[in-house]
């Protein structure tokens, strides 16, 4: 015999209904559980009766009485249809040690509640190969709801179903509210690979106190990419702002080589301008001069790159952001440029040392 794992939950008996002073429970169609006939075991997975002779092995699962914790063995079966997804399963662990690495001894059960998921809803298994991303993504989606609606989870590791029964048929003892955990869950999966064959997303600059600062305020970039999964763990494009903007208060405009003015600056700025203020510790010249360049090393430009680390202390001052070339247009009564595209776009041809456009044609 072996032992399964499983987990808690508890659900009750259909109720009893009294008419005319008779007990009555539902229809014998409509009752989800059936008393057990002689020489048979409910499966451990979907319920059904299983007769013994039919049963390659019994299935012992320790458990406890719900009132004083008594200690109680029950036994369980597993139907032809459930060892079939319990080999399925075993299989796609084997093909995928890393699986097996991260999950441990509970790799198998996570992988069969996931599959036993799909079959409650009557979703077919996947066929062959299944590629490590597309299992991980499985059983991220299912394994909770499908676990939870296995027959044992009622009665272990406390028994809260009367014992002696099982399925009327396949999956019969899962109420709709299961369900439609089971349901959505495979939902969010869909949607997820949906998401992961769709290549990246733009996800664009919040909206700025300054209308015309609708993007990073040093690089200028009016969007960002990011992986179509990420946006949607998030939540969608909206919530993905959380992931991609940081909100920037530039007190001293002139550091971003801005006009001198006693009003601050404020905007946004995208995740690597964001990582470059953070590890020079502040705002200003020398931010902007390491955002450029890793965009420069990001976009194979070598020649811009080896030019800006000849810039000196005395040249940083030449780096002006994106913010600071709209506001220095503004002064002149020039329109606002549009968000760049790629980061740095504002970036003229780069001399010795670098010539960057201020806005003054």
């Amino acid at each position: 015999m072996t032992t399964d794992q499983t987990t808690d939950q508890t659900s009750n008996e259909p109720a009893v209904v009294v008419l005319d002073d008779q007990e009555t429970t539902e229809s014998a169609a409509a009752e989800p559980t059936r008393k057990l006939a002689a020489n048979e075991h409910a499966c451990i997975d979907c319920g059904v009766g299983v007769p013994d002779a039919d049963a390659a092995d019994l299935i012992r699962v320790d458990s406890s009485r719900p009132l004083n914790g008594a200690p109680v063995e029950l036994k369980f079966a597993r139907c032809v249809e459930c060892t079939a997804i319990s080999e399925r399963a075993q299989e796609l662990l084997d093909g995928h040690p890393a699986a097996r690495q991260r999950w441990a001894s509970a790799g198998l059960h996570r992988i069969a509640s996931a599959l036993l998921a799909l079959d409650l809803i009557g979703q077919p298994l996947p066929d062959g190969p299944m590629e490590q991303p597309a299992l991980a993504r499985l059983v991220r989606h299912l394994f909770e709801p499908g676990a939870s609606a296995r027959w044992v989870t009622d009665y272990a590791p406390t028994v809260a179903r009367p014992t002696g029964r099982c399925a009327v048929t396949r999956w019969s003892h899962v109420d709709e509210r299961q369900a439609l955990q089971v349901r959505a869950g495979y939902a969010r999966a869909l949607a997820e690979r949906r998401a992961a064959e769709s290549g990246p997303v733009r996800v664009p600059c919040p909206e700025a106190p300054d209308p015309d600062l609708a993007a990073c305020l040093l690089c200028g970039v009016g969007a960002v990419e990011v992986s179509a999964v990420d946006a949607l763990k998030h939540g969608g494009l909206k919530a993905a702002e959380d992931l991609c903007w940081s909100a920037l208060v530039v007190a001293t405009p002139g550091v971003i080589g801005a006009p001198p003015s006693p009003e601050a600056v404020r905007g946004w700025t995208c995740p690597a301008c964001t990582q470059a203020i953070r590890d020079v510790g502040s705002v200003g010249h020398r931010a902007c001069m390491q955002s450029l360049r890793t965009a420069a090393k990001e976009q194979g430009n070598a020649a811009l790159d080896a030019r800006l680390a000849t810039v000196t202390d005395d040249g940083l001052d030449t780096i002006v952001s994106w913010a600071g070339v709209v506001l220095r247009r503004r002064g002149k009564g020039y329109a606002a440029p549009r968000p760049n595209r790629v980061a740095w776009a504002h970036v003229a041809q780069i001399k010795d040392p670098p010539v960057v456009d201020r806005g003054d044609e």
